[in-house]
Parts: structure tokens; C-alpha cells; sequence
């Protein structure tokens, strides 16, 4: 019924340890990697891959040089499930609560994704395994729901709140075509400077946004989302870096027609109308960014 998008880059440990996971679970769903790793490190998590073969449904892929929703984009060319998840390798999304928000999206095709709660823990140790030392509730916007029946409130509403919807449970269709925009972004940044960051946060904003103006997004009480805070994590560029990058207005003139183009086909306005929501609702977000940061 789902399929798992897992980009990764360089960190072999944390796939591995997520599919002795998912592997220990019976998990019967199935996992895609996207490995941007160089060539050593690719083959650490291929071997494992070998070795479960056969009692986990998982297929590896080698993408260099992509960030991780043009590595989504390639994956999800390949899902034949009727529902993906977008999970980052360090992390874990719980089966049984998988199997709850895929009950209520089989009931509510007005929906594009749904998602559960969210904790987040640290071991005593940096690394993969070890004692935890501490544990506790995270990333709240994913308690709520964006029930709004116009896309345009919607998209409002998941600025208020923003956090990437896609790691839920999200209609293959729709995902796909939030993705859509995905390897063009790509193409503005190179690996070697900032300019690859800008275009993986703006690879993020306009795969959440666009699905929240496909579709409402439900939260079901249920523990849904395992994260773990660590040194080896990938964090976006400073918000100053961000805006000053030379590729930022290439990717904010692909990401700004998409969003118009999937809010004027659920609202019927016109691309004007449209234009000033879409306008808005960027313009919020990045007045939050800056001012949190420069505070």
C-alpha cells in the first residue's frame, strides 16, 4: 500500500540501522533508497541491502549529485503504490501507525497526506546505537490538521504551522506532482558551495506546499514520527546565506508558478488572484525566518 522514499548521502550507519528496523518488524511495505554517497560509502549500505534480500522489499539507487527531492523525484518515478512517505534516513516512521493513516486516507480521498505525532531523542553518545539520554515531544505543527476547503486557506494555514507535510503519508499522485519541479531546482546549485542548499530548502518548500494545495492534511492521535538529534544531521544555510545565494531567484521563479498553477486548478481563481495568495504566503514564511534568525 506505501512505499518509503529514503534519499541519502553519506551516512551508511543510519540507513543500515533503519533497515534492521524495519527488517526486525516484518515490515511488508516497501522501502526505496536514493544514495548520493560517494562510491565507498554506497557500497557499506548495498552490501546490507544484499543481505536482506528476500525478507525486506527494498531496492537501493545510486543518484549523485542530487539533492534530496530531486532524489525523491527519480524515486518516485518507480513507486507503483498508491501511497509513499518521504523518510529521512535517521529517523524512523512507526508500522503500526503507518498502517492507522492509510485506514483514514483510504476513507477520505479529499485528503493528500495525514501524519501523526512526533518525538524526538539524543544518546548519551553520538552515533547510531547507545544509551538515550533524552527523549521528549517535537515538531508540533505535525499535531495539527489543515482542513480548510480552499487551497488558497489552506496554504495559509500550513504557513502559520510549517513543517514539511510529505514525511506523512501522501497520495503517490499528488506527490508526484509535487515533486515535479524537483530536478530543475537541482540543476541551479552545485554540490560544491551554498547554492545546492538553496536549492534543497526551496526543493522542500514547494513539494509541502504544493501538496497542501492538492489536498487537506489530517493528524491522527497516534506516535507517528521518530527523530533523532545528532552532529551528523544536515541543516539548511543560515536564512542570510539563503536569500544572498546566486541561484535563489532561478529556484523561487520555479517554485512561485507551481504553487499558482496547483491553487488555481483547486480554487478556480485567476492567476493574478492567485499570484498575490502565493505571494503572501511565501512572504509570511520568510518574514518568520528572518525575523526568528535575526532576533
Amino acid at each position: 500500500m506505501i512505499t518509503l522514499l529514503v534519499p541519502t548521502m553519506n551516512r551508511p550507519d543510519f540507513v543500515v540501522r533503519l533497515l534492521r528496523y524495519y527488517d526486525s518488524l516484518n515490515f511488508k511495505h516497501s522501502i526505496l533508497i536514493g544514495d548520493s554517497s560517494n562510491h565507498e560509502e554506497f557500497e557499506k549500505t548495498n552490501h546490507v541491502v544484499d543481505e536482506l534480500n528476500g525478507r525486506l522489499n527494498v531496492e537501493h539507487f545510486y543518484y549523485p549529485d542530487l539533492t534530496n527531492y530531486a532524489v525523491s523525484y527519480k524515486l518516485i518515478q518507480k513507486v507503483t503504490t498508491p501511497y509513499s512517505a518521504f523518510l529521512p534516513d535517521d529517523d524512523f516512521l512507526v508500522p503500526n501507525s503507518i498502517e492507522k493513516l492509510i485506514s483514514f486516507m483510504e476513507k477520505h480521498p479529499d485528503y493528500s497526506c495525514a501524519w501523526g505525532k512526533t518525538t524526538i531523542f539524543s544518546l548519551k553518545d553520538q552515533g547510531v546505537h547507545g544509551q538515550i539520554s533524552a527523549m521528549g515531544p517535537n515538531n508540533e505543527a505535525t499535531d495539527y490538521s489543515i482542513e480548510n476547503n480552499l487551497a488558497k486557506e489552506r496554504l495559509l494555514e500550513h504557513i502559520s504551522k510549517y513543517t514539511s507535510v510529505f514525511i506523512g503519508v501522501c497520495r503517490t499522485q499528488m506527490f508526484k506532482i509535487a515533486l515535479r519541479n524537483s530536478l530543475k531546482m537541482n540543476e541551479t546549485g552545485n554540490k560544491s558551495n551554498n547554492t545546492w542548499w538553496t536549492a534543497q530548502e526551496f526543493g522542500e518548500l514547494s513539494t509541502s506546499f504544493s501538496l497542501v494545495a492538492q489536498g487537506k492534511v489530517k493528524s491522527i492521535n497516534c506516535l507517528y514520527w521518530v527523530r533523532q538529534s545528532h552532529d551528523q544531521r544536515y541543516l539548511f544555510n543560515d536564512i542570510f546565506d539563503w536569500i544572498t545565494s546566486s541561484n535563489w531567484l532561478s529556484c523561487y521563479n520555479l517554485m512561485a508558478p507551481q504553487i499558482v498553477e496547483d491553487v488555481m486548478m483547486e480554487d478556480h481563481l485567476n492567476k493574478e488572484e492567485t499570484y498575490e495568495v502565493v505571494k503572501q504566503a511565501f512572504w509570511a514564511y520568510l518574514a518568520n525566518c528572518i525575523l526568528n534568525k535575526y532576533q
